[in-house]
């Protein structure tokens, strides 16, 4: 086995059969016990231990008597116990990284903890997308309800009316398609409004050929921020040419950056817009680096628009970006909401207008940025949910709080 430093011989031999079950199918039989203490020179004890782990974990399958075998779907991932005061609550979502979803499952974590919930997480594969949820809701006997962050990609309604049957309350942190339920409810950001905001901000900054570079597979959320674009460009006078949208998209556990370096490169030399709008900030960055390869010392004038923030990463990115973005603990919040509390049922949707600000290009605060829905007719107030940045601080319009 290869050797990598003092790592121990656990640890190793775990990322080995990790590495061997990526590579296998569903139902493939691994090697035995013994088999991988011969093989690897550790003790059976050892190997029996590692065994024990990736099955707790779902990615193994042990039947006495007849072998230990690759389990490829979905899987309950394993927590340490916590005290349940008022049940639990399953927050499920997809085995690929994405900031978006770390940052939901993260405050849903913590908010599960504030409200005396116990967090069963749940992990989503590509293999074998929520089949085995209904086994883990039998599991449990005191689910309060669901919280689903699914992959990129749109939302079927055959899924939707799936979820319905289990009889919980079931909130999906993303733009689904309006489907008659009864238990199925959606939180999450406002991307008509966002893509508004991103269009009018940079619009205000000059820049009047402009490119929407949707590289994340997150089908529905660009969709309806391209619409809430499209919406922006006629408000505001432009015509529909004077923004570019390539229509092609990275599927979920794809190289997103890759495929955001070379349609940048090429919307760069075929259409030569200076306001460019990323939904994600790795895209953005692998974007800023095409802008440096192909503008020829013209990339100063070319400014980013991002519509989803990466734990402060955006900050330091150059030129200074526009960030559109809505609140996660507040999607999440009212997605608890609609768990523990049946009179916050009746809204079916629930969208979570954005924020707007711009990033400095130091270390210091961001610089000043008030962009407006274009949706507003001239001379009119703000609508909900745009910004207003004075003494260092974000203030949505609508908010009761003063920034004299």
């Amino acid at each position: 086995m290869k050797r990598r430093g003092a790592q121990p011989l656990c640890v190793r031999l775990r990322e080995e059969l990790l590495a061997q079950i990526e590579q296998s199918g569903d139902g493939d039989r691994l090697p035995t016990e013994v088999e991988l203490a011969e093989r690897v020179g550790v003790s059976r004890l050892t190997a029996h231990k590692v065994m024990n782990e990736l099955q707790r974990d779902g990615f193994v399958l042990r039947r006495r008597g007849l072998g230990t075998f690759v389990s490829r779907g979905d899987r309950k991932v394993h927590t340490d116990g916590v005290r349940r005061v008022n049940g639990s609550v399953i927050i499920a979502y997809t085995d690929w990284f994405s900031y978006d979803i770390w940052a939901k499952v993260d405050a849903a974590e913590r908010l599960a903890l504030h409200h005396g919930l116990f967090p069963v997480n749940y992990k989503i594969t590509r293999e074998t997308m929520y089949q085995k949820l209904p086994q883990l809701i039998d599991e449990y006997d005191d689910i309060r309800g669901i919280i689903v962050v699914p992959p990129g990609g749109a939302v079927s309604e055959k899924l939707l009316a799936g979820m319905d049957v289990y009889g919980l309350p079931v909130v999906l942190l993303t733009a689904a398609p309006t489907f008659r339920t009864r238990h199925v409810f959606t939180v999450c950001q406002d991307f008509q409004a966002i893509g508004r905001a991103a269009i009018d901000a940079l619009h205000r900054a000059g820049h009047a050929k402009l490119a929407y570079l949707a590289m994340e597979p997150w089908n529905q959320a660009w969709q309806l921020q391209l619409r809430g674009m499209r919406e922006a460009l006629q408000v505001l006078g432009l015509p529909r040419g004077s923004l570019t949208c390539p229509q092609e998209h990275t599927k979920p556990w794809e190289d997103t950056p890759r495929r955001s370096h070379a349609m940048t490169a090429s919307i760069l030399r075929t259409h030569a817009p200076t306001g460019l709008i990323f939904d994600s900030f790795p895209t953005a960055l692998a974007g800023a680096r095409a802008v440096r390869e192909t503008t020829h010392g013209l990339a100063d004038r070319v400014q980013f628009a991002i519509t989803a923030p990466w734990a402060g990463m955006e900050h330091y990115l150059w030129p200074p970006p526009f960030v559109i973005a809505s609140n996660i603990d507040e999607i999440v919040q009212r997605a608890f909401a609609i768990i523990t509390d049946p009179q916050q049922r009746e809204e079916r949707a629930v969208r979570i207008r954005p924020m707007v600000r711009m990033e400095g290009g130091s270390c210091g605060d961001g610089v000043a940025a008030v962009p407006q829905d274009p949706l507003c007719t001239a001379g009119a107030a703000p609508a909900a949910g745009t910004v207003c940045r004075r003494a260092g601080r974000n203030l949505k319009v609508g908010d009761n709080r003063r920034t004299t």
